[in-house]
């Protein structure tokens, strides 16, 4: 997971997913998470996984990451679908 949750402060906690670095923030949860986005940290989503979070300085190469995948992903689907 890329974050804990604290409800009692209302405090989140964001984790890098490549690195070790991290953001608190205090707030809801959506309130949060845009604070997150506008400091530069991206979050990425896979079908069947858990959300990925990662900071300013990870996020180019996650995002690479994250396009080459939709790429592959996009790339098995026409085989299945010429194969079937």
């Amino acid at each position: 997971m890329s974050f804990d949750r604290n409800d009692d402060n209302n405090t989140t906690l964001f984790k890098c997913d490549t690195c070790p670095a991290t953001l608190s923030l205090i707030g809801t949860f959506g309130d949060c998470a845009e604070a997150c986005r506008s400091k530069g940290w991206i979050m990425l989503k896979r079908i069947g996984y858990d959300w990925s979070h990662h900071c300013p300085a990870c996020a180019p190469a996650a995002e690479k990451d994250h396009v080459e995948y939709k790429q592959r992903e996009a790339e098995r689907e026409r085989v299945k679908a010429r194969n079937a």
